[in-house]
């Protein structure tokens, strides 16, 4: 059942970009260790993350999962390290802040060890570059949303409004999100035709396949489907060169 009926969304919540962190994960597994390790602070808010994932994992044999935790704000680096070091899995999906997750990964290179490693953005505000080098292009993070969704009609679109409404240089991604959902609106009402009510508004959103913005990836809602963008862009962090690497396109949800 649905939350609220009458709600849509355009960009995908912690839930979604975790599921595409995992499918990366088995991806990039070799075939014989498809053991995935979640790590982070506990609390309520990771144990239903980790949880939705875990539902999420395919239940093909030799696909696994185990969950190891701390107490907030109280990381013991090298222990952990060790914690990790002791399970036969190559792959970590960490939700903690960026500061436990750099001092893991210091503790970790200290130990001669350089799991991969996956992350949501919004955990991990701040750049990567100085992480160990054994990390190099070993550390996968989730975004949202990238500038490269702007189409050069959606770009032209926007700064054409920006300039007309003096808009302020701030929250770039807020006035986009903003300005796409009126697009998205202005759909449904077309869509929805003369004899417009709620529920054939809901119905005309509803029917949306891949709707192109020109400022998001497509968006495609259903009955049972109020997030837009169901999925999430995977970045690699090349330390070498400082810099991000887009791994393939817009990865949708499976």
């Amino acid at each position: 059942a649905l939350v609220n009926a009458d709600s849509f969304y355009i960009y995908p919540g912690f839930t979604e970009q975790a599921r595409v962190l995992a499918d990366q994960a088995l991806k990039h597994a070799s075939e014989g260790n498809k053991q995935l390790i979640f790590a982070g602070p506990e609390g309520a808010r990771i144990d239903q993350l980790i949880a939705v994932v875990e539902e999420h994992l395919p239940k093909a044999e030799g696909t696994s999962s185990e969950s190891l935790r701390y107490q907030q704000g109280k990381l013991d680096a090298a222990g952990f390290a060790l914690r990790i070091q002791k399970t036969a899995g190559d792959a970590v999906l960490f939700f903690g802040g960026q500061a436990d997750l750099e001092a893991l990964l210091t503790a970790l290179d200290n130990n001669s060890q350089s799991p991969r490693i996956y992350a949501l953005s919004a955990f991990v505000p701040r750049q990567l570059s100085e992480a160990p080098e054994a990390f190099d292009k070993r550390i996968f993070l989730a975004y949202p949303t990238l500038s490269s969704d702007m189409s050069a009609a959606g770009r032209a679109e926007y700064l054409r409004l920006a300039e007309l409404h003096a808009l302020p240089p701030d929250h770039l991604q807020g006035q986009v999100a903003a300005l796409a959902a009126a697009k998205l609106l202005e759909e449904g009402l077309r869509s929805a035709g003369r004899t417009l009510n709620r529920q054939r508004l809901v119905e005309a959103i509803e029917a949306l396949y891949r709707y192109d913005t020109g400022l998001t990836p497509p968006l495609t809602y259903g009955p049972n489907r109020r997030i837009g963008a169901r999925g999430a862009h995977v970045m690699t962090v090349d330390i070498k060169n400082k810099t991000g690497t887009s791994v393939g396109e817009w990865h949708e949800v499976r």
